[in-house]
Protein backbone atom coordinates (compact mmCIF):
# COMPACT_ATOMS: atom_id res chain seq x y z
CA UNK A 1 0.00 0.00 0.00
CA UNK A 2 1.29 3.17 -0.83
CA UNK A 3 2.45 5.97 1.95
CA UNK A 4 1.27 9.52 1.73
CA UNK A 5 4.37 11.59 2.30
CA UNK A 6 3.42 14.85 2.03
CA UNK A 7 3.74 16.89 4.70
CA UNK A 8 1.01 18.88 5.89
CA UNK A 9 1.63 22.28 3.83
CA UNK A 10 1.64 20.13 0.72
CA UNK A 11 -1.01 18.57 1.78
CA UNK A 12 -3.03 21.99 2.54
CA UNK A 13 -1.58 23.35 -1.28
CA UNK A 14 -2.66 19.99 -2.69
CA UNK A 15 -6.27 20.92 -1.33
CA UNK A 16 -6.46 24.21 -2.51
CA UNK A 17 -5.77 22.97 -5.67
CA UNK A 18 -8.57 20.71 -5.44
CA UNK A 19 -11.31 23.35 -4.43
CA UNK A 20 -9.81 25.94 -6.94
CA UNK A 21 -11.04 23.29 -9.71
CA UNK A 22 -13.96 22.43 -8.02
CA UNK A 23 -15.06 25.98 -7.95
CA UNK A 24 -14.34 26.70 -11.70
CA UNK A 25 -12.11 29.77 -10.16
CA UNK A 26 -10.76 31.72 -14.11
CA UNK A 27 -8.37 33.56 -12.17
CA UNK A 28 -4.93 32.92 -13.50
CA UNK A 29 -2.97 34.36 -10.59
CA UNK A 30 -2.94 34.77 -6.85
CA UNK A 31 -5.18 37.52 -5.21
CA UNK A 32 -2.62 40.05 -4.08
CA UNK A 33 -2.68 40.24 -0.62
CA UNK A 34 -3.80 36.86 0.00
CA UNK A 35 -7.09 35.63 0.86
CA UNK A 36 -8.69 36.52 4.16
CA UNK A 37 -9.48 33.50 6.84
CA UNK A 38 -13.25 34.19 6.40
CA UNK A 39 -13.65 34.53 2.99
CA UNK A 40 -11.18 31.29 2.22
CA UNK A 41 -13.84 29.53 5.12
CA UNK A 42 -16.38 30.71 2.60
CA UNK A 43 -15.30 30.11 -0.34
CA UNK A 44 -14.78 26.08 1.03
CA UNK A 45 -18.15 25.77 1.85
CA UNK A 46 -19.69 27.57 -1.10
CA UNK A 47 -18.23 25.32 -2.71
CA UNK A 48 -20.50 22.27 -1.58
CA UNK A 49 -23.13 23.64 -4.18
CA UNK A 50 -21.92 25.83 -6.39
CA UNK A 51 -22.31 23.93 -9.23
CA UNK A 52 -26.40 24.17 -8.75
CA UNK A 53 -27.32 27.51 -9.45
CA UNK A 54 -30.52 28.92 -9.88
CA UNK A 55 -31.56 32.08 -11.91
CA UNK A 56 -34.74 34.15 -11.81
CA UNK A 57 -35.24 36.13 -15.00
CA UNK A 58 -38.19 38.39 -16.31
CA UNK A 59 -39.27 41.77 -17.23
CA UNK A 60 -39.00 44.22 -14.24
CA UNK A 61 -42.10 45.23 -12.47
CA UNK A 62 -43.71 41.76 -12.91
CA UNK A 63 -42.85 40.31 -9.36
CA UNK A 64 -39.05 39.01 -9.74
CA UNK A 65 -38.51 40.51 -6.50
CA UNK A 66 -41.74 39.38 -4.62
CA UNK A 67 -40.47 35.84 -6.00
CA UNK A 68 -37.32 36.63 -4.78
CA UNK A 69 -38.52 36.88 -1.38
CA UNK A 70 -40.83 34.38 -1.38
CA UNK A 71 -37.50 31.53 -1.91
CA UNK A 72 -35.73 34.07 0.92
CA UNK A 73 -36.84 32.27 3.89
CA UNK A 74 -36.42 28.59 2.18
CA UNK A 75 -33.41 26.78 4.81
CA UNK A 76 -32.07 24.70 1.65
CA UNK A 77 -31.01 28.22 -0.70
CA UNK A 78 -28.29 30.60 -0.32
CA UNK A 79 -29.31 33.63 -1.49
CA UNK A 80 -27.64 36.64 -3.08
CA UNK A 81 -30.37 39.24 -1.78
CA UNK A 82 -30.16 41.87 -4.35
CA UNK A 83 -29.90 41.88 -8.14
CA UNK A 84 -26.42 41.57 -8.52
CA UNK A 85 -26.34 43.10 -12.63
CA UNK A 86 -23.53 40.42 -12.91
CA UNK A 87 -24.68 39.18 -16.71
CA UNK A 88 -27.00 41.74 -17.19
CA UNK A 89 -24.59 44.91 -17.08
CA UNK A 90 -21.58 44.31 -15.72
CA UNK A 91 -19.76 41.85 -18.04
CA UNK A 92 -21.56 43.14 -20.60
CA UNK A 93 -20.46 46.57 -20.21
CA UNK A 94 -16.76 44.64 -19.51
CA UNK A 95 -16.83 43.01 -22.98
CA UNK A 96 -17.33 46.50 -25.05
CA UNK A 97 -14.87 48.48 -23.03
CA UNK A 98 -12.76 46.29 -20.91
CA UNK A 99 -12.65 48.54 -18.37
CA UNK A 100 -11.68 46.01 -15.11
CA UNK A 101 -12.24 49.09 -12.31
CA UNK A 102 -15.20 49.41 -13.45
CA UNK A 103 -16.27 46.31 -13.22
CA UNK A 104 -14.69 46.05 -9.76
CA UNK A 105 -16.74 49.07 -8.52
CA UNK A 106 -19.53 47.47 -9.93
CA UNK A 107 -19.91 44.30 -8.43
CA UNK A 108 -18.74 45.86 -4.73
CA UNK A 109 -21.29 48.57 -4.71
CA UNK A 110 -23.67 45.92 -5.76
CA UNK A 111 -22.23 43.60 -2.88
CA UNK A 112 -22.66 47.00 -0.43
CA UNK A 113 -26.28 46.41 -0.93
CA UNK A 114 -26.50 43.13 0.46
CA UNK A 115 -24.88 43.32 3.35
CA UNK A 116 -26.32 45.32 7.27
CA UNK A 117 -23.54 44.41 8.94
CA UNK A 118 -20.68 47.14 8.34
CA UNK A 119 -17.86 45.17 9.69
CA UNK A 120 -18.79 42.59 7.32
CA UNK A 121 -18.99 44.94 4.52
CA UNK A 122 -16.04 46.68 4.86
CA UNK A 123 -13.72 43.50 5.21
CA UNK A 124 -15.87 41.84 1.64
CA UNK A 125 -15.64 44.98 -0.32
CA UNK A 126 -11.65 45.27 0.41
CA UNK A 127 -11.49 42.10 -0.69
CA UNK A 128 -13.27 41.95 -4.10
CA UNK A 129 -11.42 45.30 -4.77
CA UNK A 130 -8.44 42.98 -5.01
CA UNK A 131 -9.56 39.84 -6.46
CA UNK A 132 -12.41 40.89 -8.70
CA UNK A 133 -9.69 42.48 -11.57
CA UNK A 134 -7.44 39.05 -11.00
CA UNK A 135 -10.66 36.91 -12.15
CA UNK A 136 -11.64 39.22 -14.93
CA UNK A 137 -8.32 38.86 -16.37
CA UNK A 138 -8.21 35.56 -16.40
CA UNK A 139 -9.02 33.08 -19.35
CA UNK A 140 -12.01 30.84 -18.07
CA UNK A 141 -15.62 31.49 -17.95
CA UNK A 142 -16.00 34.71 -15.96
CA UNK A 143 -19.72 34.94 -14.34
CA UNK A 144 -18.12 31.83 -12.69
CA UNK A 145 -15.09 33.39 -10.79
CA UNK A 146 -17.26 36.73 -10.11
CA UNK A 147 -19.81 34.77 -8.40
CA UNK A 148 -17.15 32.45 -6.54
CA UNK A 149 -16.26 35.56 -4.89
CA UNK A 150 -19.06 37.27 -4.06
CA UNK A 151 -20.74 34.41 -2.54
CA UNK A 152 -17.76 33.63 -0.53
CA UNK A 153 -18.31 37.42 0.71
CA UNK A 154 -22.04 37.18 1.33
CA UNK A 155 -21.03 34.33 3.94
CA UNK A 156 -19.58 36.92 5.91
CA UNK A 157 -23.18 37.86 7.14
CA UNK A 158 -25.14 34.70 5.49
CA UNK A 159 -24.95 31.27 6.92
CA UNK A 160 -23.88 28.74 4.03
CA UNK A 161 -24.87 26.04 5.94
CA UNK A 162 -27.08 22.95 4.74
CA UNK A 163 -28.06 24.75 1.84
CA UNK A 164 -28.15 22.93 -1.24
CA UNK A 165 -28.32 26.09 -4.10
CA UNK A 166 -27.84 29.63 -4.37
CA UNK A 167 -30.39 31.72 -6.31
CA UNK A 168 -29.63 35.19 -8.12
CA UNK A 169 -32.24 37.13 -9.29
CA UNK A 170 -31.87 40.13 -12.07
CA UNK A 171 -34.56 41.35 -14.59
CA UNK A 172 -33.08 40.77 -17.98
CA UNK A 173 -31.34 37.22 -17.02
CA UNK A 174 -33.14 35.72 -19.71
CA UNK A 175 -31.35 37.96 -22.09
CA UNK A 176 -27.89 36.14 -21.00
CA UNK A 177 -29.01 32.86 -21.29
CA UNK A 178 -26.71 31.07 -23.10
CA UNK A 179 -23.97 33.04 -21.28
CA UNK A 180 -25.45 32.06 -17.98
CA UNK A 181 -25.47 27.87 -19.07
CA UNK A 182 -22.10 28.24 -20.31
CA UNK A 183 -20.91 29.75 -17.07
CA UNK A 184 -22.83 26.98 -14.84
CA UNK A 185 -24.25 24.27 -17.52
CA UNK A 186 -26.32 22.57 -14.02
CA UNK A 187 -28.42 26.17 -13.60
CA UNK A 188 -32.11 26.30 -13.18
CA UNK A 189 -33.80 29.01 -14.31
CA UNK A 190 -37.04 30.62 -13.22
CA UNK A 191 -38.55 32.47 -15.92
CA UNK A 192 -41.50 35.15 -14.28
CA UNK A 193 -44.42 36.49 -16.43
CA UNK A 194 -47.10 38.89 -15.43
CA UNK A 195 -49.88 40.18 -17.54
CA UNK A 196 -48.34 43.47 -19.55
CA UNK A 197 -51.19 45.13 -18.55
CA UNK A 198 -50.69 45.00 -14.93
CA UNK A 199 -46.66 45.73 -16.16
CA UNK A 200 -47.59 48.89 -17.86
CA UNK A 201 -49.72 49.56 -14.64
CA UNK A 202 -46.64 49.55 -12.22
CA UNK A 203 -44.40 51.30 -14.43
CA UNK A 204 -47.04 54.35 -14.55
CA UNK A 205 -47.25 54.11 -11.12
CA UNK A 206 -43.60 53.75 -10.44
CA UNK A 207 -42.87 56.94 -12.67
CA UNK A 208 -40.92 55.10 -15.18
CA UNK A 209 -39.39 57.35 -17.82
CA UNK A 210 -40.64 56.80 -21.42
CA UNK A 211 -43.18 54.55 -20.59
CA UNK A 212 -46.26 53.90 -23.52
CA UNK A 213 -48.34 51.10 -23.21
CA UNK A 214 -47.06 49.88 -27.23
CA UNK A 215 -43.30 50.10 -25.62
CA UNK A 216 -44.40 47.53 -22.48
CA UNK A 217 -46.09 45.58 -24.96
CA UNK A 218 -43.41 45.14 -27.10
CA UNK A 219 -40.80 44.64 -24.35
CA UNK A 220 -42.86 42.09 -22.91
CA UNK A 221 -43.42 40.23 -26.22
CA UNK A 222 -40.02 40.22 -26.92
CA UNK A 223 -38.67 39.25 -23.71
CA UNK A 224 -41.11 35.95 -23.66
CA UNK A 225 -39.56 35.42 -27.49
CA UNK A 226 -36.18 35.23 -26.67
CA UNK A 227 -36.91 32.59 -23.99
CA UNK A 228 -39.05 30.79 -26.18
CA UNK A 229 -36.70 31.43 -29.24
CA UNK A 230 -33.57 30.09 -26.60
CA UNK A 231 -35.43 26.66 -25.77
CA UNK A 232 -36.32 26.21 -29.33
CA UNK A 233 -32.14 26.41 -29.94
CA UNK A 234 -31.52 24.55 -26.65
CA UNK A 235 -33.78 21.64 -26.63
CA UNK A 236 -31.87 20.09 -23.54
CA UNK A 237 -32.15 23.04 -21.54
CA UNK A 238 -35.50 23.22 -21.52
CA UNK A 239 -36.07 20.73 -18.07
CA UNK A 240 -34.41 23.26 -16.85
CA UNK A 241 -36.39 26.20 -17.14
CA UNK A 242 -39.65 26.86 -15.35
CA UNK A 243 -42.35 29.02 -16.19
CA UNK A 244 -44.29 30.95 -13.99
CA UNK A 245 -47.29 33.67 -13.71
CA UNK A 246 -46.98 36.16 -10.69
CA UNK A 247 -51.23 35.42 -11.11
CA UNK A 248 -50.57 31.90 -10.51
CA UNK A 249 -48.04 32.01 -7.45
CA UNK A 250 -50.10 34.82 -5.66
CA UNK A 251 -53.15 33.98 -6.56
CA UNK A 252 -52.84 30.36 -5.65
CA UNK A 253 -49.84 29.45 -3.88
CA UNK A 254 -50.55 26.53 -2.37
CA UNK A 255 -50.54 24.86 -5.72
CA UNK A 256 -47.67 27.51 -8.06
CA UNK A 257 -45.23 27.03 -5.02
CA UNK A 258 -44.71 23.86 -4.08
CA UNK A 259 -44.33 22.99 -8.05
CA UNK A 260 -41.69 25.49 -8.24
CA UNK A 261 -39.88 24.16 -5.28
CA UNK A 262 -40.20 20.56 -6.37
CA UNK A 263 -38.88 21.64 -9.83
CA UNK A 264 -35.67 23.10 -7.62
CA UNK A 265 -35.24 20.07 -6.36
CA UNK A 266 -35.65 20.68 -1.89
CA UNK A 267 -38.59 20.49 0.24
CA UNK A 268 -41.94 21.99 -1.22
CA UNK A 269 -43.82 21.24 2.18
CA UNK A 270 -41.98 24.67 3.35
CA UNK A 271 -44.18 27.48 3.43
CA UNK A 272 -43.01 30.48 2.34
CA UNK A 273 -43.70 34.49 2.98
CA UNK A 274 -42.30 37.42 1.91
CA UNK A 275 -39.10 37.84 4.09
CA UNK A 276 -35.85 39.86 3.99
CA UNK A 277 -32.68 38.19 5.64
CA UNK A 278 -35.22 36.17 7.65
CA UNK A 279 -37.23 38.98 9.13
CA UNK A 280 -40.96 39.83 7.45
CA UNK A 281 -40.95 41.71 4.45
CA UNK A 282 -43.57 44.11 3.70
CA UNK A 283 -42.71 45.20 -0.03
CA UNK A 284 -45.18 45.25 -2.47
CA UNK A 285 -46.60 41.75 -0.68
CA UNK A 286 -48.12 44.62 1.70
CA UNK A 287 -51.51 43.93 2.31
CA UNK A 288 -52.70 47.47 3.72
CA UNK A 289 -56.19 47.03 4.36
CA UNK A 290 -55.37 44.38 6.56
CA UNK A 291 -52.21 45.53 8.13
CA UNK A 292 -50.14 41.94 7.52
CA UNK A 293 -46.73 42.42 5.95
CA UNK A 294 -45.86 39.18 5.18
CA UNK A 295 -48.99 38.30 3.10
CA UNK A 296 -49.82 38.23 -0.21
CA UNK A 297 -52.15 40.31 -1.38
CA UNK A 298 -54.14 38.65 -4.04
CA UNK A 299 -56.04 41.81 -4.56
CA UNK A 300 -53.10 43.54 -6.75
CA UNK A 301 -53.44 40.63 -9.61
CA UNK A 302 -56.61 42.72 -11.62
CA UNK A 303 -55.81 46.27 -9.89
CA UNK A 304 -54.31 46.94 -13.14
CA UNK A 305 -57.66 47.32 -14.40
CA UNK A 306 -58.68 50.48 -12.13
CA UNK A 307 -55.29 51.57 -12.58
CA UNK A 308 -54.88 52.46 -16.99
CA UNK A 309 -57.27 53.25 -18.90
CA UNK A 310 -59.15 51.22 -21.09
CA UNK A 311 -57.35 52.33 -24.70
CA UNK A 312 -53.99 51.57 -23.13
CA UNK A 313 -55.13 48.28 -21.82
CA UNK A 314 -56.92 47.42 -25.67
CA UNK A 315 -53.43 48.96 -27.36
CA UNK A 316 -51.23 46.29 -25.25
CA UNK A 317 -53.59 43.37 -26.10
CA UNK A 318 -53.74 43.99 -29.56
CA UNK A 319 -49.48 44.74 -29.87
CA UNK A 320 -49.17 41.75 -27.84
CA UNK A 321 -51.73 39.68 -28.82
CA UNK A 322 -50.23 36.34 -29.57
CA UNK A 323 -47.52 35.80 -27.15
CA UNK A 324 -50.36 36.87 -24.71
CA UNK A 325 -52.27 33.75 -25.70
CA UNK A 326 -49.36 31.71 -25.17
CA UNK A 327 -49.06 31.93 -21.28
CA UNK A 328 -52.83 32.15 -20.96
CA UNK A 329 -53.80 36.03 -20.64
CA UNK A 330 -56.87 36.69 -22.15
CA UNK A 331 -59.56 40.02 -21.12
Amino acid sequence: MAVDTLDPAAKAARKAEKLKRLSGDASDGAVPGGIPDDIQRGLDATSAFFERAVFIAGMGRSGTTLLLRLIDGHPEVFLVPHESMVFTHFLASFRNKGDVKAVADGVTQRFGKMMTDKGHLAEGKEFLHRSLPVRLRGKEKLGRAVFRDLLACLTLEHSPADKRMWLEKTPKNEVHLAEIFENFPKAKVIFNIRDPRAVYASNVKGNVRNTTPAGVAHSWAQRLNLMLDFLAANPGRRERVFFTRYEDYVGRPDYEIPRMLNFLGIDPNVELKPTFHGESWSGNSYDAKANTPGKIDDKKINAWRNEISAEDAAIIAREAAFEMSLVGYKD
